[in-house]
């Protein structure tokens, strides 16, 4: 879930109606949304990816303990989606 975060907030900041100072810098410089784009849509792409790293980086026992668990059990993933459901 926090990875979906960040991830959001990065993709936001690229572009110009993704955060209200990038609305006002972007119309002051008098750019168009795809001008803001290109000029920071690079350092967003390396955010998320520095972003991704460091979260496979920080959660890797939860990412193998899971895998390892779907691997013997293939049930208990639709298991753990039944847990989640408010209704269930």
């Amino acid at each position: 879930m926090v990875v979906s975060f960040c991830a959001a907030n990065i993709g936001g900041a690229s572009t110009m109606v993704g955060d209200p100072p990038n609305v006002i810098l972007g119309t002051y410089f008098q750019l168009s949304f795809m001008d803001f784009v290109k000029n920071t849509g690079a350092i967003a792409w390396i955010g998320f990816f520095v972003n991704t790293i460091f979260f496979i980086w920080f959660y890797k026992g939860e990412i193998f303990l899971a895998r390892k668990r779907l691997q013997q059990d293939p049930q208990w993933l639709e298991q753990q989606v039944g847990i989640l459901n408010p209704s269930g």
